[in-house]
């Protein structure tokens, strides 16, 4: 039920929108929700989100395949825009390609 909402809506808009955690959750697990061109920004949006998901979960977003090396420097950078933790491993990932 929820799939096919989102599906409907688009994820980018409710991963930007969305103040739930089982909504993130939900984009984060099911591939289709997050992968192609069509949903390209739905990992950063899942990053910035302000809910408390967990890192584990968001962890898969944490690579250049997912977003782009410009954009996780500016999530480290700007740390209003993201959680801490996330910004914590953004920060780890980033030190680990050097």
């Amino acid at each position: 039920r929820i799939d096919q909402r989102l599906e409907n809506i688009g994820p980018a808009t409710v991963a930007t929108r969305a103040r739930t955690v089982r909504l993130i959750e939900v984009i984060a697990t099911d591939r289709r929700l997050y992968t192609g061109h069509a949903n390209q920004e739905v990992p950063l949006a899942c990053l910035r989100s302000p809910c408390n998901v967990s890192v584990k979960t968001l962890r898969k977003f944490v690579q250049v395949k997912y977003v782009s090396k410009v954009d996780l420097r500016a999530l480290v950078r700007n740390h209003d825009s993201v959680r801490r933790e996330v910004a914590a491993e953004v920060e780890r990932y980033l030190d680990s390609l050097t």
